[in-house]
């Protein structure tokens, strides 16, 4: 596949699926679980928090699943909040569900997009890259995860970030982007987070079997860093209950 045609053919798909991501945005209703985010993410330009209380009812889907006294959300992966606050700060606090959606579904173009780009340094032949494209394209499944305002859109792009800053781990400044995108992973989707860095760990050690060493320091350093942000975040929202249960094997082995 020469280039000219590669280019053309990614373009074409890019605004195929970008128009998917696009149309129609707002017109369902807020589904359960975004409508818990949207209203979380309400909480957070309120308190500055995702509090189940809203200082009139408590909205929760899983009994129990807040703090006693601040009400403050358990369990749930944390940024997607955030992201809702953002959205709805955007949209003047008003729940719109197609400005809500926005900020999420470009979220995951620019993933999808920051993608080909690590794909191709990687040395993946244009055919690979254009048939990856395609699939993602045409697959309906993303896009009714990436029009949702969920932690889904939030995910090509950290994983993405991830696995770029890893590769050229041996630099000083890649270091301080693959603790920033690991814990913004974490925060986005936190058994997700253990399955990209089992993945990690697995291709660490075949480096090393191959005599390939210059990772191994700068993953241990940088892994330490990580663990300090995230223990805390795991331990006091009670991330540690959703081991073993609550789908986390199921999830876990998916990624």
């Amino acid at each position: 596949m020469n280039k000219s045609l590669f280019s053309l053919l990614i373009i074409i798909l890019l605004l195929v699926f970008t128009y998917g991501l696009f149309a129609n945005l707002g017109n369902t209703a807020f589904w359960e679980d975004e409508g818990e985010t949207v209203q979380l993410g309400k909480s957070i330009l309120k308190y500055g928090y995702p509090s189940a209380f809203d200082g009139r009812s408590l909205f929760i889907q899983e009994p129990g699943h807040y703090h006693p006294v601040n009400y403050i959300r358990y369990g749930n992966p944390l940024l997607q909040f955030y992201w809702a606050a953002f959205a709805l700060w955007l949209n003047n606090d008003i729940a719109d569900t197609a400005a809500i959606r926005l900020p999420f579904a470009v979220t995951a173009i620019i993933g999808i997009i920051a993608s080909l780009v690590c794909y191709r340094r990687l040395g993946f032949s244009r055919f690979t890259v254009f048939l990856y494209l395609f699939l993602v394209a045409s697959s309906v499944q993303f896009y009714l995860y990436f029009r949702q305002a969920r932690h889904y859109a939030l995910q090509p792009l950290l994983v993405t970030g991830i696995i770029i800053s890893y590769l050229f781990l041996h630099r000083p400044r890649s270091k301080l982007f693959f603790i920033l995108f690991s814990v913004l992973m974490y925060l986005a989707h936190y058994p997700g987070f253990f399955g990209i860095y089992a993945g990690l760990t697995v291709h660490l050690i075949i480096s090393i079997l191959l005599k390939q060493t210059a990772r191994l320091k700068p993953f241990i350093i940088s892994g330490i860093f990580v663990a300090i942000f995230t223990l805390p975040v795991f331990i006091y929202f009670h991330h540690y209950e959703q081991v073993p249960g609550d789908g986390y094997v199921s999830n876990l082995i998916a990624y």
